[in-house]
């Protein structure tokens, strides 16, 4: 839900700003605005815009693609569950993927950025590459030399260069390492404190955009997205079937002010007013 939907579709919308894609972002946000707007958006309404796609899109970009995409994803009093936890644990003897032109590739150790989500997430902080599901899902829909996800948990500048130094170190640790941590979640944890952003960010030569989405709770969004994704895709007639990336089965622009409204979630693209 929050891994993947959300980046992936704002990367989408970011991307088709840089190109000035205005068939699919534009005007399907020209159409979809009024009709998602009414706070009672129902079946027929998301049917009605257009949102879930009735057809496979062009890939975005494929004449002249984008040089970077990169998707972070920012964290403040980040609380995660047992299972999240051994998640996170399974990556340990292994580094995140990249996509580079045509393939995925290993990133490089200690690939690092500086992003910036706001005053109300400390304002410039550092991101470590992080093996998140955008490099996999946004080379489907949007060409692009890089795609790339990153991480920031922390505000504090040494914490950020220790996370830095660990990351170097991981892929280095034996995998069955793993078996030997165990999941703590504090009991009656409250996941809703957990503030998050996700900045997508996609660049062509000297043009850029950034969609930045914010919310809280992962859970709690995580679980309204897959919702709002079921009952999307149950109203279409017709579209896309097998595995595909978010913004292959949605139209960006109306999908993630459709999303935003039921998850109560913030948009704020660079080149427009918040949402």
């Amino acid at each position: 839900g929050v891994d993947c939907v959300l980046g992936d579709l704002a990367a989408a919308w970011a991307a088709a700003h840089v190109i000035g894609a205005v068939d699919d972002a534009v005007a399907d946000d020209a159409v979809a605005h009024d009709a998602v707007a009414d706070a009672a958006v129902d079946d027929a309404a998301i049917d009605a815009v257009a949102i879930a796609r009735r057809a496979p899109a062009d890939r975005l970009a494929e004449a002249q693609p984008l040089d970077d995409i990169a998707v972070s994803y920012v964290f403040d009093e980040l609380a995660l569950s047992a299972g999240s936890q051994r998640a996170l644990f399974s990556t340990i003897g292994s580094r995140a993927l990249v996509w580079r032109r045509d393939r995925w590739e290993p990133g490089a150790l200690g690939d690092h950025r500086r992003i910036n989500a706001g005053a109300a997430f400390g304002g410039e902080r550092d991101a470590q590459l992080f093996a998140a599901g955008d490099p996999l899902t946004v080379p489907r829909h949007v060409a692009a030399q890089r795609v790339a996800s990153y991480l920031s948990t922390t505000r504090r500048a040494g914490a950020a260069t220790a996370l830095r130094l660990l990351a170097r170190a991981l892929p280095f640790v034996p995998r069955r390492a793993s078996e030997l941590l165990v999941p703590y979640a504090e009991p009656g944890a409250d996941y809703g404190r957990t503030r998050f952003a996700i900045i997508a960010q996609a660049r062509r030569g000297f043009a850029a955009a950034q969609v930045t989405v914010t919310g809280h709770d992962l859970y709690r969004t995580s679980a309204v997205i897959a919702a709002w994704a079921a009952r999307a895709l149950v109203a279409r007639t017709a579209g896309p079937v097998g595995i595909r990336a978010a913004g292959e089965l949605f139209r960006a622009v109306p999908a993630l002010r459709a999303i935003a409204r039921a998850a109560d979630l913030t948009i704020e693209p660079s080149f427009g007013e918040p949402l």
